[in-house]
């Protein structure tokens, strides 16, 4: 069970650790699908007239480089990558948030969900944690996800 916390630092698995599994498919939808999809989002606010707006552009533009550059260096297992895909998602469950308040359909619940889970696989994680968290901060990590 790798989203469990029945493992505490002394009794965590070397087994799961190592981009691959989940963490392999959250790098590949970050570095892959994500650039695929904010083209076509591009795509339709530039070539339709009343959606260009400048924040809209930022948003769509700013956010998803945040997530490709993320799953780029969680590929590579660097820390920052965690952060910086934390934040990423962190940021479109925001977003879903506010689309599911301002709007009374279910289109902020498709945004919403998917991001809700990632973020809480990236923070409850064994995976995650035996990977970019090394011997000397395992005890902290294991404190900071209980």
């Amino acid at each position: 069970m790798t989203m469990g916390d029945t493992f505490g630092p002394a009794e965590r698995r070397p087994q799961l650790r190592g981009v691959s599994g989940w963490l392999l498919f959250l790098c590949i939808n970050l570095m892959v699908l994500l650039p695929l999809r904010v083209a076509i989002v591009l795509w339709t606010i530039i070539t339709t007239p009343n959606l260009f707006h400048p924040f809209l552009l930022l948003t769509f533009v700013a956010l998803p480089v945040i997530g490709i550059v993320g799953g780029v260096l969680l590929y590579r297992e660097h820390v920052l990558g965690l952060r910086l895909a934390q934040v990423f998602f962190g940021v479109q469950v925001l977003l879903g948030l506010v689309a599911l308040i301002g709007s009374s359909g279910v289109s902020g619940v498709f945004f919403l969900l998917p991001s809700a889970a990632w973020l809480a696989y990236l923070f409850r994680s064994e995976r995650v944690r035996n990977t970019y968290f090394k011997n000397d901060t395992a005890k902290h990590a294991a404190e900071v996800f209980r």
